[in-house]
């Protein structure tokens, strides 16, 4: 007869594994992450000229990452 504790959870040994896995694919999505943020800052602006303003005339400003219209 099989102790019934013995088959309940996970052992150290797979949970190991399952954190190496998502490690590794955490570390091969970082590079990929950091180049895309490069390419967002160096682009700058996120408005064109033309889109500055609402319909209704208010002005969009972007104030932490927000749009706002005033």
């Amino acid at each position: 007869m099989i102790n019934k504790k013995m088959q309940e959870g996970f052992t150290i040994l797979e949970m190991m594994i399952v954190l190496s896995i998502v490690a590794l694919l955490f570390l091969l999505t970082l590079p990929n992450i950091q180049q895309k943020e490069e390419i967002i800052e160096e682009t700058g602006g996120y408005l064109k000229e033309s889109q500055k303003r609402c319909p209704d005339g208010r002005s969009i400003v972007i104030v932490d990452g927000q749009a706002y219209a005033r």
